[in-house]
């Protein structure tokens, strides 16, 4: 379980807790909260990760050390990425998208080349968990089904146990830094011309709803277009390396993609991640150590700005 993991289940698991209590912005129980995670999670790495990230409000007490209790409270920006995780954690959209991907994904990490993997190590992999909650083992065996259906897991069961390792089709997938969906998109045959009573709807309407009348629509936004999102999240991804960031916005780099990739079609959500990662790329536009990248940062903002202002 990485820090991003235990922290997100620690907020989450507070929320929920104080919501229930109807005390929502009082101090934390750290105590209570750190029960619901495995054991050998570093509290104080927990709250050292959610207070640099403006998650929690920390009150030294007399002898200025963190107090177990009473000391912490959750800002709105704490209580705003929680009431996120509990809305996607209760999605089962949202989790068998995540299960979806991330086996594939697993697979292909975790299997030798020609072998297989072993599926009961999944459960010991940061992917098990999907915003602060623990997947379960039928949701896995669920994601399994479809996989195979699909065509882009193989999956060997035996009474010691299933093993996995993906096809052809999910190499391609893993190699491809772009949602599932939007993967298998391309992969379909083209979409034919609808007809409805005089309207022509040719393809798809991307990011958007199409209500049809006698004889006139309506176009309704749902967001970010999913593949001029899927390619500004593979522009990011390749521009990292290139930036020469510190330890600590690298780090915070790399978690703006992850939201992003998540929740990129939020129209609330969005666009805040956004503004985060742009806050980083900004100063690097000008900066002389990452010059050769400078094309790349110029067109990856005026690629964010398309999408989200």
């Amino acid at each position: 379980m990485l820090i991003r993991q235990a922290a997100e289940a620690f907020l989450l698991e507070t929320f929920e807790r104080q919501l229930s209590e109807g005390r929502l912005g009082g101090f934390i129980d750290v105590d209570a909260a750190l029960r619901k995670l495995p054991k050998g999670v570093n509290s104080q790495d927990i709250i050292t990760w959610l207070e640099e990230r403006g998650r929690i409000y920390i009150w030294p007490s007399e002898d200025d050390e963190i107090s177990h209790l009473g000391s912490i409270q959750m800002s709105d920006d704490g209580r705003i990425q929680a009431e996120a995780l509990m809305r996607r954690a209760r999605s089962r959209v949202e989790r068998e998208a995540h299960l979806h991907s991330k086996l594939v994904r697993w697979a292909h990490e975790q299997a030798p080349p020609g072998g297989r993997a072993k599926l009961q190590l999944f459960a010991a992999h940061p992917y098990w968990w999907f915003c602060g909650t623990e997947v379960s083992w039928d949701e896995v065996f669920a994601a399994l089904a479809y996989l195979e259906e699909r065509g882009l897991l193989n999956v060997s069961r035996s009474p010691a146990g299933a093993e996995v390792w993906p096809t052809a089709l999910g190499i391609d997938f893993a190699h491809s830094n772009i949602p599932l969906r939007n993967f298998m998109d391309r992969h379909q045959p083209s979409a034919a011309n609808v007809y409805i009573r005089s309207t022509v709807v040719q393809g798809d309407a991307p990011g958007s709803n199409l209500a049809t009348g006698d004889n006139s629509s309506q176009t309704v936004n749902q967001g970010a277009e999913p593949d001029a999102l899927a390619a500004l999240i593979v522009q990011l991804r390749n521009l990292g390396p290139a930036l020469e960031l510190s330890q600590e916005d690298a780090q915070d780099f790399e978690e703006g993609i992850y939201d992003l990739e998540r929740e990129g079609r939020d129209p609330e959500r969005a666009p805040r991640i956004w503004r985060s990662l742009r806050r980083i790329l900004t100063p690097a536009a000008t900066s002389a150590a990452v010059a050769g990248a400078e094309a790349g940062v110029t067109e990856v903002l005026h690629a964010g700005a398309a999408i989200f202002g």
